[in-house]
């Protein structure tokens, strides 16, 4: 480690320079200031940000460094190392901390400003070929990033699929890209056999920074260095080409002909992901749980007959067991739910479904000890989606329930306290969705009135309110945690829709619904210019959010349940709701 350097006495100096714009920046700093000083500054201000990780002050300090490193870069034209980490910077900002609609404006920029960087870019120049791969994935990632904001579909925006399906395209031949410069780079160090053939010869080492550099992370703010691409990096890019091709399978943009694509190019990639692993020297556990990890998520989504036994030994074999895992092992228990078999059995899946839900929620809750896999800005809108489906299987059981008490012939296989269990399922489902809404820690969350004591349940949900987080917790804005209270607050919904008495008056449901858009608005959910109360810009978010939920539930194991006569209700529940 570096000694620690300390001003001289008497000749340091506190700047305060002004970074609401370039121009007041420019201004407000020393004149002799060239671009290797305008490119310290934003490190130092970078390094700021990542010291608060989230927050307005983090999102300050990261916009101070954007405008240092513009600046830098108008110093010098053809310096790759102020564009490469401003685009860095605007990615950070875009998927950690600005909220929508900005985010996407954000993106946009972050994309522009990785290809600036690559455009300067010297053919032969001493890193050049590092710095072009480090360039080219995290383009690839911000391509990812902005499939997912339009795939949850946060923001409105004009030919939004198509829109989808070109960065979609673009990160899916990035990442082939990259793979190819790896390559090429890994055996012009290496030779065409891999590291191991050269490991005795240090001529190459001794011209590298011998840690390596990641294509899957951020780089130093010298990003022109030369650096070793390794076996490990190209496996952390091919395992990151077969989560997005998962992603893109699952998604609605995918048709038959593109899932058979996606699924060989999937496997494929993993494939060579596997047979480089032998090229990794040493124990690498965190590396062979990822590898497990990745093949547990092909087989749950391209195999899932298949994925049970895998991921019981994987989870038997992994200590300590983590998040992912145990909410990976969860879902495949619902999804995979067989609800033509016997009751008793259908119960026990939920409830171990529930058990591994609770188990995954123990560690994400743990603040003494989290996760350390997973960002911990990311924890809060994990947690939520955690609540929300264990708010899901409580609905599943409570549907579950209720058909077979109308059934004769399952009698004999009913519980005993049958009907106190299906309340108690539509209770718990209530708590848990009502408690996700305050655990993306928007400032924001729904809770119950304090006349909801007064209120049978049996006869009409619990009557809610608005409540503020309290003053320590700044609040978060971003679009993680926007889409996180969104899935809450209509979760809850579709919960309490149910809480409705079967015989009650148009005018009850009506003012439930009336109340959703109300908790809907007041959470922040009306984003974007144009969403004005009662304007025709907001009557068309109500009802493209009205779309998004119909498609997020359509034919899931709660319709299945149900029935279609039901489930043909249900949805003319929320096509009534998006008129209101």
């Amino acid at each position: 480690m570096a000694p620690l350097k300390l001003p001289k006495k008497g000749k340091s100096k506190q700047l305060h320079l002004d970074f609401r714009s370039l121009d007041a920046a420019r201004a407000s700093a020393p004149q002799d200031w060239d671009s290797e000083a305008w490119l310290e500054e934003g490190t130092k201000q970078e390094e700021q940000g990542e010291r608060y990780q989230v927050g307005a002050k983090a999102a300050r300090h990261l916009s101070n460094a954007a405008v240092c490193y513009r600046l830098a870069a108008a110093l010098a034209p053809a310096d790759f190392d102020s564009r490469y980490n401003g685009a860095r910077v605007q990615q950070t900002l875009a998927t950690e901390h600005l909220p929508a609609p900005v985010c996407l404006s954000a993106l946009d920029d972050a994309r522009t400003a990785y290809r600036d960087a690559l455009s300067v870019l010297q053919p032969g120049a001493k890193g050049e070929a590092t710095a072009r791969i480090d360039a080219l994935f995290n383009l690839a990632q911000t391509d990812v990033a902005l499939f997912e904001m339009l795939d949850d579909a946060i923001v409105a925006l004009e030919q939004e699929a198509d829109r989808a399906l070109q960065v979609a395209k673009e990160a899916r031949e990035l990442f082939v890209e990259v793979e190819r410069l790896q390559r090429a780079e890994m055996a012009r160090f290496f030779g065409e056999t891999g590291p191991e053939a050269d490991a005795g010869e240090d001529e190459a080492a001794d011209e590298v920074d011998p840690t390596g550099g990641s294509a899957a992370g951020e780089t130093s703010v010298r990003a022109l260095e030369v650096t070793i691409v390794t076996p490990q990096l190209l496996i952390d890019t091919l395992l990151e080409s077969v989560s997005f091709d998962l992603t893109l399978y699952n998604s609605s943009y995918t048709d038959a002909a593109t899932e058979a694509e996606l699924r060989q190019s999937a496997l494929d990639s993993f494939t060579r992901a596997t047979a480089l692993r032998p090229l990794v020297p040493g124990a690498a556990p965190e590396l062979d749980f990822e590898l497990a990890f990745v093949q547990a998520t092909l087989y749950t989504t391209l195999s899932p007959d298949e994925a049970p036994l895998h991921l019981e030994q994987l989870i038997s074999s992994t200590s300590p067991v983590k998040v992912d895992l145990l909410s990976l092992y969860a879902d495949h228990q619902v999804e995979t739910l067989l609800l033509t078999a016997q009751l008793p059995a259908i119960l026990s899946s939920l409830s171990t479904a529930l058990k591994t839900y609770e188990s995954a929620q123990a560690l994400l809750s743990n603040r003494l000890s989290p996760p350390k896999h997973l960002p911990a800005s990311h924890l809060p809108s994990l947690l939520s989606s955690n609540l929300v489906a264990q708010s899901t299987v409580h609905l599943l059981a409570y549907e579950v329930l209720t058909r077979a008490q109308r059934d004769p012939s399952l009698a004999p296989t009913l519980p005993a306290d049958a009907a106190a269990q299906t309340a108690e399922h539509l209770s718990r489902a209530h708590a848990l969705a009502l408690e996700a809404t305050s655990a993306p820690r928007s400032g924001l969350s729904l809770v119950l009135s304090a006349s909801a004591a007064a209120v049978n349940a049996a006869s009409a949900p619990p009557p809610l309110a608005l409540a503020r987080a309290p003053a320590s917790q700044e609040p978060r804005t971003d679009w993680r945690t926007v889409a996180s209270v969104r899935l809450a607050l209509f979760s809850l919904a579709r919960v309490r829709m149910r809480m409705l008495p079967p015989a009650s008056a148009a005018g009850g449901k009506r003012e439930e619904q009336v109340r959703f858009w109300a908790f809907w608005r007041a959470l922040g959910l009306a984003r974007g210019e144009g969403t004005e109360k009662g304007s025709e810009g907001e009557r068309a978010l109500k009802r493209r959010e009205v779309r998004w939920w119909i498609g997020e539930i359509a034919e899931d194991k709660v319709q299945e349940v149900m029935g279609a006569e039901e489930a043909a209700m249900e949805r003319a529940y929320w096509e009534e709701l998006a008129e209101l």
